[in-house]
């Protein structure tokens, strides 16, 4: 019976991994380069369509559009690789020092650069 239990439990495990995997990453069909993560956001706050907003990024403001994956993560999390930001800013700190000078070449929306901007010379 024990172990008739441990596959069911295991078995339902599984399925959950699949399923929050599958609508995590799911492509959306209108937007092919976005991701369905920004979603729930929207089911959550009943929010049918996106929309533009304009949110504190480390001090500075951040403008941006819910249906962009960038974006939607800095409204929701704060930022978009949080861990990516701070590791230029301590590189860049133990390179050059505070003030060092910092270039974003191929920006896409300007969260790195907005970002860096208070911690280096641009």
């Amino acid at each position: 019976m024990l172990k008739l239990i441990r596959r069911v439990l295991i078995a339902v495990l599984l399925w959950l991994v699949v399923t929050i995997t599958v609508f995590v990453f799911a492509f959306d069909v209108k937007r092919p380069h976005t991701f369905l993560l920004n979603q729930p956001f929207f089911y959550l706050f009943n929010i049918e369509k996106p929309f533009v907003f304009i949110t504190d990024f480390y001090g500075l403001q951040y403008k941006g559009f819910s249906g962009d994956y960038i974006d939607a993560s800095v409204l929701v999390l704060g930022a978009f690789e949080k861990s990516t930001l701070h590791l230029l800013k301590d590189l860049m700190i133990s390179l050059a020092g505070e003030g060092g000078v910092f270039v974003d070449i191929g920006v896409n929306v300007g969260q790195h650069f907005l970002f860096m901007s208070q911690h280096a010379r641009l």
